[in-house]
């Protein structure tokens, strides 16, 4: 996610955490001085799956294109969600990459994000 979107992604790692999922957030995951790109690059390598957060406009956060890019080489799945409404014009690039729809989780509560994760994942 771009750190624009820091209080969202936070709140989707709450949800997932409170569904038995772990997650990696690089917001509380990366020690001080630590390599971000390392640290992120390594968790994709281990996980089973990634959650890309449809960024404000298509290009911001491109230190998410090359982990997006990793993910798919590794053939991990992609879910992709989008905050708000307004961003899926631009969510053309995630749906090719993740071969999916992109969840809105500004029209569904909590609990129904928590279930379209889980059916997507």
């Amino acid at each position: 996610y771009s750190w624009e979107d820091r209080p969202f992604a936070e709140k989707l790692s709450k949800i997932l955490t409170a569904n038995g999922a772990t997650v990696m957030n690089p917001a509380n995951d990366v020690a001080a001085g630590s390599n971000i790109q390392d640290v992120i690059l390594k968790a994709v390598k281990e996980s089973s799956a990634m959650i890309f957060v449809v960024p404000h406009q298509e290009g911001a956060g491109k230190g998410a294109l090359v982990e997006l890019g990793a993910a798919r080489a590794l053939g991990k799945r992609i879910l992709a969600v989008s905050p708000n409404s307004s961003r899926l014009h631009n969510s053309g690039f995630a749906r090719i990459i993740t071969e999916s729809a992109v969840v809105d989780a500004s029209r569904i509560s909590d609990s129904q994000l928590a279930d379209a994760l889980q059916m997507a994942s």
